[in-house]
């Protein structure tokens, strides 16, 4: 009997929701350390003048000084505190006074912290928007009024630390300006645009090279920074697409750096899809060695729109008797996805019209509906044993895969379900969705 004609199979368009992941990206400071260590000089030298009332002896009397000073300032901290960068040293030196009514002057030891602390920020074109404000602690300003004589001193102490602090702070309000500018101008898109390059490219899966795992990136936002004292964090979330297919390594859909968003709060989710492409032999060899119609020798199947098209060959059993008939029938069907099975089940099973006048001449008995909804019930193939390998793999795979020089991602799959699935020429096309949570390590 000939071939009856087929149609091609319908396509299918599928609105998967889109995954979220975090992608910690840490960078370290070194960038940032070298210009702030030029920018914040070794030494400062300054001078400045006041006045103190004070009572002694029953005398009251407004003392006037005149000092100079001369600092120098230790090793640069970077750290972060409170959301916040924090750029200080420790600054130590000699205050030199003289008293406008006793001879000589004093030297004082003079110790303080000074720093400027800023607040970051990502603008949507990937740089730094930096506000930065003064931090000053003078710890010891203690300078001695009074006179020696014989080895021993008479008189008291003053404290200068707010004179000291006022004249600090104009060369320090010049470096916070000065940060601000240096972060201001500290662009991310290159490093951005790398990463987005290595997000979007196919990486194989497993050790067979058939199994393919594409992010498919969509649009990117920005968390607030933070980091440690040896690098900077910032939390990216990603919204994209990922998919893992079968066969030949697809091509990436490339596409360029979109802009930074602000962050919207929210759990991560992810879902990957994985279409599993079920070849029509796979259906048939399971057909044959079912032997629920009877001795089968031959099964293929072949895509008709949206049905499948079926060619038995072999001998066929009559129900309750004896009887049986060699023969090539074909018969078309409907598939369907049985979800509390997990499995793929044929229903409105039809005999071709030439494979229906021939049984009328030589088994009548196969036109009946009981044997056509048996001919239904043989061919089902069960996908929950295939699911859960599948599942299996792909855990483990995505575990730990590599996305990039500097990127791994790292996901864990809670659940596998079937969605939904398809026809093409080849066969079947099952959807399954995999839940679980995901994020992308940078490994420097």
């Amino acid at each position: 009997m000939d071939e009856p004609a087929r149609r091609p199979a319908v396509p299918k368009v599928w609105e998967v929701p889109a995954s979220t992941l975090v992608v910690p990206v840490h960078i370290p400071w070194d960038q940032v350390s070298d210009w702030t260590e030029a920018a914040i000089p070794l030494t400062v030298r300054g001078e400045g003048s006041g006045s103190k009332t004070l009572s002694a002896w029953f005398l009251t009397h407004e003392w006037r000084y005149a000092w100079t000073y001369h600092l120098s300032r230790g090793s640069l901290a970077l750290g972060w505190k409170e959301g916040k960068v924090q750029v200080m040293a420790p600054i130590a030196g000699t205050i030199q006074a003289w008293w406008d009514t006793l001879p000589g002057g004093t030297t004082a030891h003079v110790e303080a912290n000074v720093g400027v602390e800023s607040s970051l920020a990502m603008t949507a074109g990937w740089r730094l928007r930096s506000e930065s404000q003064v931090l000053l602690e003078v710890t010891q300003a203690e300078l001695p009024i009074g006179i020696s004589w014989n080895g021993t001193f008479f008189g008291t102490t003053i404290n200068i630390a707010r004179p000291l602090g006022d004249a600090l702070r104009p060369s320090l309000g010049d470096l916070a300006r000065l940060v601000d500018a240096q972060l201001d101008a500290t662009d991310f898109r290159p490093l951005m645009e790398g990463i987005w390059q290595d997000l979007q490219k196919p990486r194989a899966v497993g050790s067979v090279g058939d199994l393919w795992f594409v992010l498919k990136p969509e649009t990117v936002s920005v968390g607030a920074l933070s980091g440690t004292s040896q690098d900077w964090e910032v939390d990216l979330r990603l919204t994209a697409h990922p998919t893992m297919t079968l066969g030949v390594q697809p091509m990436p859909t490339v596409t360029t750096l979109p802009p930074a968003d602000s962050l919207v709060p929210g759990n991560p989710s992810w879902l990957v899809t994985l279409p599993l492409a079920i070849d029509w032999s796979v259906l048939a060899r399971q057909a044959v060695d079912s032997q629920v119609l009877g001795r089968l020798r031959s099964v293929k199947a072949y895509t008709d729109a949206d049905r499948v098209l079926i060619r038995l060959e072999g001998k066929f059993s009559a129900p309750g008797t004896d009887t049986t008939v060699d023969a090539v029938i074909w018969f078309g069907a409907l598939p369907v996805w049985d979800p509390s099975t997990r499995s793929l089940r044929l229903t409105d099973a039809t005999l071709d019209i030439r494979t229906s006048d021939l049984l009328a001449q030589t088994a009548s008995w196969m036109l009946q509906s009981s044997w056509i909804h048996k001919l239904e019930k043989s061919l089902v193939w069960d996908l929950g044993s295939e699911l859960d390998r599948w599942k299996a793999q792909a855990s483990f795979a995505l575990g730990s895969l590599p996305l990039g020089p500097h990127l791994t991602l790292e996901a864990m799959l809670d659940s596998l379900e079937v969605v939904d699935f398809a026809l093409t020429d080849r066969g079947p096309v099952v959807l399954t969705r995999m839940e679980g949570r995901g994020s992308v390590r940078w490994v420097r």
